[in-house]
């Protein structure tokens, strides 16, 4: 990653944070069928952050961008991709498309 060494620890934990509080909140959710899509749509969301961190050489641009990458601002999105899915306005192959994820297999 390209950046200073204050950058790349700041943009790291940026990443890390987003991942860490996805992957909790999946975990705690799992257990509960009526959260189903909530989960799915988090699980979705892991893979679009694996896909956009993979591209992001730059901490400045992940910096930049943290506001995005907030646990806040994901779990708004997730709830909007559950309301989707739970109303059958959306399948979770078509909000991968969306997101450019084209071949997304669901875990």
């Amino acid at each position: 990653m390209k950046g200073t060494e204050k950058q790349i620890q700041w943009a790291e934990d940026i990443k890390a944070n987003a991942i860490s509080n996805l992957r909790n909140n999946i975990e705690r959710m799992s257990a509960e069928p009526r959260f189903e899509a909530n989960v799915k749509a988090q699980k979705l969301m892991l893979a679009v952050l694996d896909v956009l961190f993979s591209r992001m050489d730059d901490a400045s641009k992940i910096i930049d961008f943290r506001e995005k990458f907030a646990p806040s601002h994901l779990f708004r999105t997730c709830d909007r991709w559950a309301e989707l899915l739970d109303t059958g306005r959306a399948t979770i192959t078509e909000i991968a498309a969306r997101e450019g994820l084209k071949d997304y297999k669901e875990c």
